[in-house]
């Protein structure tokens, strides 16, 4: 799948949304494309993707039971972990429904045991110096 973005991912600042989605990468990354794709998002989306970012590095770390944090098996601890870090909220601007079934949609990018690729793509304008060169006078005769 392609998503595509408006914006140059290497010129954010630090305290925008998209920030440490791309900060972090991966899953992090691949959820914040996915989710955008779909939905608008509020003030919390990026404290929430902030926390899903801690989620993941704790259940990567070598020894993830000290962190307390182990990998989701299925799409129901899926869905428990996006409710626990917020993306999933009561009062959220989308209905239950609307997310579950976006989850269901989209379980193969997050399965822990196909975790499908997406692509990114967005335009980049650089400045281009062009050179012509320009002969010496050339005379017939």
């Amino acid at each position: 799948m392609i998503v595509k973005i408006g914006f140059n991912p290497e010129i954010l600042k630090p305290d925008e949304e998209a920030s440490p989605a791309f900060a972090c990468g991966g899953m992090t990354l691949k959820l914040w494309a996915l989710y955008k794709r779909k939905f608008i998002t509020n003030q919390h989306f990026r404290e929430s993707l902030v926390k899903f970012a801690d989620y993941i590095r704790c259940a990567n770390s070598k020894e993830p039971e000290d962190s307390g944090t182990t990998w989701y098996k299925d799409i129901h601890e899926f869905m428990a972990v996006l409710q626990t870090v917020g993306i999933i909220r009561g009062g959220s601007l989308h209905s239950h429904n609307e997310i579950v079934k976006w989850v269901i949609e989209h379980w193969d990018y997050f399965n822990p045991n196909i975790q499908k690729a997406i692509t990114i793509e967005y335009e980049v304008t650089r400045p281009v110096t062009e050179q012509m060169v320009v002969g010496g006078i050339k005379h017939d005769g």
